[in-house]
């Protein structure tokens, strides 16, 4: 049964309409996984600018063999030249990319050796523009 709910976007005033072969094709352009965009001082990530609640990863080296190499040299350089990497983020398959970006967190250990935060990265979800609401100045 055909339906006859139409998907479209709104651009320059008109109304550009979407089949479901074409929308499919749309959220399959980025395959899943992180894509490095680039890196950004941390000084530019405000504490407010996320949409949603972070993530926190960490290597698995039964999964992805090597990662934890990777992952530590990663860590390390972020940390050191205090920078985070901005990716798009495709969480699933047939999913819309997320903007986000990678916030290191480094090991540390009490005063009797004890991990009190692991070494890892938070995922911080960002907004696009559009996601922003404008607040018109209050009389």
């Amino acid at each position: 049964m055909p339906s006859n709910v139409c998907k479209y976007q709104e651009l320059g005033g008109k109304r550009i309409y979407f089949d479901p072969p074409e929308l499919r094709e749309m959220k399959l352009l980025l395959p899943q996984g992180m894509h490095l965009m680039g890196f950004k001082p941390l000084t530019c990530f405000k504490p407010y600018q996320h949409i949603a609640h972070a993530n926190f990863i960490y290597p698995d080296e039964q999964s992805y063999r090597g990662s934890t190499r990777s992952f530590a040299a990663l860590l390390d350089a972020c940390t050191r030249h205090d920078v985070a990497p901005v990716c798009y983020f495709v969480p699933r398959r047939d999913r819309i990319p997320k903007l986000v970006y990678l916030l290191a967190q480094k090991e540390e250990l009490d005063e009797s050796g004890a991990q009190v935060a692991p070494p890892g990265v938070h995922v911080v979800y960002l907004p696009f523009y559009d996601d922003k609401r404008r607040l018109d100045k209050l009389d």
